[in-house]
């Protein structure tokens, strides 16, 4: 499929056989939006939309002094997270991008948090560290790099048959446009790894115990809201 800078010019349909796939700018497909240009920009925005309109309708429940902090927690992270983190393996988070959620998050979790009283009586909203501390758990992006970590093992474990995996292993052959090489899936997994100081990943992820030691470990480490907010 050709990529137009001209909005107004089709795209070219797709023939398979009998079959004609019309032409488009993005469509949705299991729950995600695939766009021409492969960017996630649309499907983060639009996951993060899902999220604080989950959040809003539990807005009653997430303030309520009834329940405990950790009982909010436990809700925020099995029903409210999920939204924001569908399909969240696959993506190669930017800056910018790894910012958009962690701003997302916060905000939920400052109202499950609430403010905090200064010596004066006055209130005044937590800060970042503070919401760590309260939180006593991985941040968005970190469970967003665990979550691809331990799909980077599946793929591994696969058979060669599997599609997956076959697309994961596949080097797509033609001509590519001039300049720097896009920023890919594997790159954005492989540059955790060495952050983690991992040797022989492949080897590694062949061992399931070992692997989910790893995830864990990736958890902790890039989980931090101090560590994002430098």
């Amino acid at each position: 499929m050709k990529r137009y800078k001209d909005k107004s010019v089709r795209r070219q349909d797709l023939h398979v056989g009998d079959v004609t796939y019309k032409g488009v700018s993005r469509f949705k497909y299991l729950g995600c939006t695939v766009t021409d240009t492969n960017t996630r920009d649309e499907e983060i925005d639009t996951r993060i939309q899902s999220f604080l309109r989950c959040s809003a309708a539990l807005h009653k429940v997430l303030t309520s002094r009834l329940l405990s902090r950790n009982t909010k927690l436990r809700i925020y992270k099995t029903v409210i997270r999920p939204i924001l983190m569908y399909g969240c393996e696959a993506w190669t988070l930017t800056q910018k991008e790894e910012s958009k959620l962690l701003v997302a998050e916060r905000k939920v979790l400052r109202k499950i948090f609430g403010p905090r009283q200064r010596p004066d009586g006055s209130w005044r909203v937590l800060k970042n560290a503070e919401l760590e501390d309260l939180m006593a758990g991985a941040n968005i992006v970190g469970e967003t790099k665990a979550h691809r970590l331990r799909w980077l093992g599946h793929l591994q474990r696969m058979g060669e048959d599997r599609s997956a995996k076959r697309a994961y292993m596949g080097r797509p052959t033609g001509c590519r446009p001039v300049g720097r090489p896009r920023y890919r899936w594997s790159d954005a997994v492989e540059a955790d790894l060495r952050e983690l100081q991992v040797v022989d990943w492949r080897e590694t992820a062949l061992d399931r115990q070992k692997w989910r030691s790893l995830v864990s470990e990736a958890k902790t480490h890039f989980g931090s809201l101090s560590q994002r907010s430098k």
